[in-house]
């Protein structure tokens, strides 16, 4: 109650707003409203984490096992706006709660059974350091918890980044991160079922370079999970 009755009192004094429409939030509600969140576009792909979108988009690529996504991600849609919050506004508390709300809800779905690690694609050093945090991290660590699983945010590393992937087309987004993942543990992804978590997967191409270099270091299965995705 003592809580409650201080976040009442934060809450009046420093309004919480939407996200996305920027309306006061209500007592209960959090990051977004009610109708905000009731609007998102859904992905869908808990019908069949195997022959979804997302899942296709990997096909040929490297061996996907399972795919899954939150939201729908296209240009000028709310998603966007929650992926830019995150990984530009400080906003670590988004990370958070989605991470949170896509657990819950696909851990019921059995998304987790036979996952051993979840593994956040790295930044690089110099990407952290400005930064201050990995988004994929937090969302990780967010879905960890949901699950029971651990995290093996050290096992892989970021080599190299020529550019922002954010103004590159589909071919030169591909050329700009292939190879540049380098696997550290070996021993913490060899003969295991990973989980590869990200915030928002557009062409791929970073994802399909860091699951190729944890196949070629021994990891036996490789599942996707992310924030949002332009596949659908």
């Amino acid at each position: 109650m003592m809580i409650s009755l201080a976040g009442r009192i934060l809450d009046f004094i420093v309004p919480r707003t939407c996200v996305v429409c920027h309306r006061r939030l209500g007592g209960e509600e959090d990051i977004l409203c009610g109708v905000c969140r009731l609007h998102l576009p859904r992905t869908g792909f808990e019908d069949d984490f195997k022959r979804n979108a997302l899942a296709r988009l990997f096909w040929a690529r490297f061996p996907i096992e399972n795919a899954w996504s939150l939201f729908r991600y296209d240009r000028g849609n709310p998603p966007v706006l929650l992926v830019e919050c995150l990984k530009y506004g400080r906003r670590t508390d988004i990370g958070e709660r989605l991470g949170q709300w896509a657990g819950d809800e696909i851990g019921r779905k059995g998304f987790f059974q036979d996952i051993d690690a979840i593994l956040p694609v790295p930044l690089t050093r110099q990407r952290l350091r400005r930064r201050g945090y990995n988004q994929s991290e937090l969302l990780a660590r967010a879905l960890a918890r949901c699950a029971r699983l651990p995290v093996i945010g050290d096992a892989v590393e970021r080599t190299a980044f020529q550019t922002t992937q954010t103004r590159l087309d589909r071919w030169a987004r591909r050329d700009n991160v292939q190879g540049v993942f380098r696997v550290v543990r070996p021993d913490a992804v060899k003969d295991r079922h990973i989980l590869i978590v990200d915030d928002v997967i557009t062409t791929g191409a970073t994802v399909t370079s860091c699951a190729c270099a944890l196949v070629d270091a021994g990891a036996a299965r490789i599942s996707v999970l992310s924030l949002a995705c332009a596949a659908h």
